[in-house]
């Protein structure tokens, strides 16, 4: 991993909550990550780039880890990455989630083993880190989700944050069970 310019063009960009490290995902040019708040970029010379990057989540319980979540049906690769090291290793964390796009990923705070991916058909979720993945939300249309959000922090003591897939009005509650 070198320093370098930040590519031209970046699909997404996302920035835990310590404000200096933020992540970039590119097709062309792949996964940057800056710890200074912009003034230097490291890329990640090992990142996978097996498919159509979608999405870049900073990981809220490590300010070194971040996951990329890959779209297409049929590529032969991961839908779903993860780095714990600022991208100098991936884990292909897709486990037995279906072969479908993965549009979006956020991660409950408050159990950080809890990840839920937006796709083609709905929402999935996992407890494990990814090596199962179940469909979530009873009562959400099955639908294209392209969008997740999160109202909870690791820091928060409010109730079970809730997730919005893009475009709806309906929330399932996240938690911890």
């Amino acid at each position: 991993m070198g320093q370098r310019r930040l590519p031209d063009r970046i699909l997404d960009l996302d920035e835990p909550s310590d404000g200096n490290v933020v992540w970039t995902v590119s097709n062309a040019a792949g996964v940057y990550v800056t710890t200074n708040d912009g003034a230097s970029w490291i890329q990640s010379a090992s990142f996978p780039g097996t498919g159509n990057a979608i999405k870049i989540q900073a990981d809220p319980s490590n300010l070194d880890g971040a996951f990329v979540v890959f779209g297409g049906y049929g590529t032969g690769g991961p839908h779903i990455v993860r780095t714990t090291d600022r991208g100098i290793s991936w884990t292909d964390v897709t486990g037995d989630y279906p072969d479908q796009p993965a549009n979006t990923l956020i991660v409950d705070p408050a159990f950080p083993n809890h990840w839920y991916v937006g796709s083609d058909i709905g929402v999935f979720r996992t407890t494990d880190g990814g090596a199962t993945w179940l469909p979530f939300g009873a009562g959400l249309v099955n639908a294209v989700v392209v969008d997740l959000r999160s109202g909870a922090t690791r820091e928060s003591s409010s109730p079970a944050p809730t997730v919005v897939p893009s475009g709806r009005s309906t929330s399932p509650q996240l938690g911890g069970d």
